[in-house]
């Protein structure tokens, strides 16, 4: 201190050593505090030299005190900010890790319920075809029974291991080009086996010229078939009705529209959930809820959407919406002029 001069280099030393090592939530704090020793080692120095400091270094001290405190109040609620988002992310990283293994755990069970599964439907099937002797038949009914369990539960672990795959971004989805024709054809004769003994029509529209689509011929007739079944779940009588036409030059869509008994508006997302079913509790349906959420991704997968129209009541209709291959566009014949 040289003529009533203070010397502050020592503390701005110090402040900047605490600047090094607080969090920057607490700089604000530390910075103020320090401003206030500052002041009061100049008030101090004032004392000492028998001077008494002015009004105006009095309110300024007051002012400085009043904003440490607001600082202390500030740094405090910042540093709480600070640690409830990192709480948060180490929780998320631990859901991420969590997601992980268990998408891994239910496509390690699903592969080692299938393999067991395969081998009963094979001998099911050696059974049936007198393999090992002529049946009885009752023989042959309950055999049927077994069946058709067995690839009901086959379809659902098919089902649990696409979506957990999908869930994994290891879905591979395999572009060709895809005749409609035989696609629809095959859904006639799933639709026979699913229709029997039930009150309902099933329709097919194929519309001219629109035979052919870009896609995965595997995933598109997962889709349609999935579509087709829900159809059947929710339908006692009527029809059931499997279209497919142009949209524009280069979509085609391949609806399923069935006079069951609809879904309320406020339920048309969550149908697309996984696990999910929105239908009446005192109605058993079976299934687990994974055929449209499967459907749905697998159509983004293809470059297209699926979407739904309905009401309680007044049936549904689920549109899919794929590629058109581009050698086969619907095109509306040319009118001759007279």
């Amino acid at each position: 201190m040289e003529n009533g001069s203070f010397d502050n280099a020592p503390i701005a030393t110090l402040m900047t050593r605490i600047a090094a090592r607080l969090p920057m939530a607490s700089l604000a704090l530390a910075a103020t505090v320090l401003s206030n020793a500052l002041l009061l080692a100049y008030v101090g120095v004032f004392a000492a030299s028998g001077r008494t400091p002015d009004r105006a270094m009095l309110y300024a001290g007051m002012c400085l005190l009043g904003a440490a405190a607001i600082s202390c109040v500030g740094a405090y609620a910042m540093h709480r900010q600070q640690r409830a988002i990192e709480q948060r992310d180490a929780e998320n990283r631990l859901l991420r890790e969590a997601a992980v293994k268990k998408d891994e755990f239910l496509a390690d069970v699903s592969h080692e319920l299938r393999t067991p599964l395969n081998v009963i439907l094979g001998y099911i099937d050696l059974l049936l075809d007198h393999s090992f002797g002529p049946l009885e038949p009752a023989q042959r009914d309950i055999l049927h029974r077994i069946t058709k369990n067995a690839s009901n539960l086959s379809h659902l672990i098919n089902d649990l291991i696409d979506l957990s795959r999908i869930e994994a971004g290891r879905l591979k989805i395999e572009l060709e080009t895809v005749d409609l024709g035989p696609l629809f054809s095959d859904m006639r004769s799933l639709m026979e086996v699913l229709l029997a003994g039930h009150d309902v029509a099933f329709h097919t529209t194929l519309a001219p010229g629109c035979m052919r689509v870009r896609t995965d011929g595997e995933r598109l007739k997962q889709i349609v078939s999935n579509l087709l079944v829900n159809a059947v779940k929710f339908t006692e009588r009527g029809s059931i009705t499997l279209r497919a036409e142009a949209r524009g030059i280069d979509t085609t869509i391949v609806s399923v529209t069935d006079t069951g008994i609809g879904i309320p508006a406020s339920a048309h997302r969550a149908i697309f959930e996984p696990f999910r079913q929105v239908h009446d509790r005192g109605r058993h349906v079976p299934g687990a809820g994974i055929g449209l959420s499967i459907s749905s991704r697998l159509a983004r997968l293809m470059s297209g959407s699926l979407t739904v129209e309905s009401e309680p009541g007044r049936g549904s209709c689920f549109t899919l919406t794929v590629p058109a291959a581009t050698s086969d566009v619907c095109v509306e014949p040319l009118r001759r002029v007279c």
